[in-house]
């Protein structure tokens, strides 16, 4: 029955009885206290109570501000230092290229590629397609590196 919650829009009143119900609980308490100290009661916390929730209910029904677009920072073009440790070399490793892509990737100096097909577009296996490059070398070492890093192994 507040005359404040009923100037409301309906999609606010929740909102406005919980905050009258709060200022409302405040007001009892100052009241209480004013008896007890044997004070008289006043109405002036009440009044400065309501005209906060008129601002407040106001401050609701206003739209939004739009929101400002601010310029982005001048770049640090220098690089961040990461530090190291195991859990970086673990990812480095697992992204790291692998030997037959890296001969794959090679080409060979001054060998005739073909004309039609892959060879024109440049999609060949590189250096895995001469007699220099086709050996794949064993990368069971590096494989045995990091098996021994484990915790379980120590």
């Amino acid at each position: 029955d507040c005359d404040l919650v009923q100037a409301c829009p309906n999609y606010l009143k929740m909102r406005a009885v919980k905050a009258v119900a709060g200022k409302l609980a405040l007001a009892v308490r100052c009241d209480h206290i004013n008896v007890e100290s044997g004070r008289q009661r006043t109405a002036d916390v009440g009044r400065k109570f309501k005209e906060e929730l008129r601002t407040k209910f106001g401050k609701w029904e206003e739209p939004d501000k739009a929101q400002v677009v601010k310029a982005l920072p001048k770049p640090d073009l220098t690089t961040k230092k990461r530090r190291g440790g195991k859990r970086i070399r673990r990812l480095k490793e697992r992204f790291e290229e692998t030997e037959l892509m890296k001969q794959a990737n090679k080409r060979a100096f001054s060998v005739e590629a073909g004309e039609y097909g892959d060879d024109a577009m440049g999609i060949t296996l590189g250096m895995l397609d001469t007699k220099e490059g086709g050996a794949m070398r064993n990368t069971t070492e590096k494989r045995k590196m990091r098996q021994a890093n484990t915790k379980a192994s120590r």
